[in-house]
């Protein structure tokens, strides 16, 4: 049983280890290859709302439109 906790204990040691001591980052750029060549000069977006309630309690529903 005491011969896999140091199996175990050792090899979770040395892939720490390894990982820790990357040259290379972990993480990628990938902006230029998700997003259309122009993205940085698009225009900007409209974005639109609508939301139905009854704000005021008087069992008519009001709609506020955002936009």
């Amino acid at each position: 049983m005491s011969a896999w906790i140091l199996l175990l204990t050792v090899g979770v040691s040395v892939l720490g280890l390894s990982w820790s001591q990357r040259t290379e980052p972990m993480f990628a750029s990938v902006t230029q290859s998700v997003f259309p060549p122009d993205y940085e000069n698009n225009p900007t977006q409209l974005n639109y709302g609508v939301a139905v309630t009854d704000v005021d309690g008087d069992g008519d529903l009001e709609m506020f439109v955002s936009g």
